[in-house]
């Protein structure tokens, strides 16, 4: 298993989406979320790009302390900024692919791809794939 990985950031300060190469440890994905983050959780699973349907699917982790401890309102005070975004349904049937999930997250994300027993490794995304599913950038609770 390599030192490093490729993954994807997106980046509520600076409002972008741009690959990151990181340290492939529980810290290096501290580090690349930023803010201090101790903890994260699963933000969402995106398939593969070149295979739909395919397992394993790459994962977001997210601060889960932003998002526990501040919330939206905190988060407008303390100018942590959030996005929207849209997790597509794990589906083969064509309608239900169509109703994507919609969640709205405070602070930096990253995403990576997993290996068949779970671990980190390269993310499978394109930059475009995920800027898609961004619906915004905001310094405060994005309605709708």
């Amino acid at each position: 298993m390599s030192n490093t990985i490729k993954a994807i950031k997106i980046d509520v300060e600076r409002q972008e989406v741009y690959e990151i190469e990181i340290e492939n440890t529980l810290q290096g994905k501290y580090d690349a979320i930023g803010n201090d983050c101790e903890l994260i959780e699963v933000g969402g699973y995106f398939p593969r790009v070149t295979e739909p349907f395919s397992r394993p699917r790459d994962v977001m982790y997210v601060d889960e302390e932003i998002a526990a401890k501040l919330g939206f309102e905190f988060a407008r005070i303390l100018d942590v900024g959030v996005f929207k975004y849209a997790i597509p349904p794990y589906s083969q049937n064509a309608e239900a692919r169509q109703e994507s999930i919609i969640r709205q997250c405070v602070g930096n994300a990253i995403i990576v791809g997993t290996d068949q027993e779970g671990n980190s490794v390269n993310h499978h995304q394109t930059i475009e794939s995920i800027k898609e599913r961004i619906l915004g950038f905001r310094r405060e609770p994005i309605e709708g």
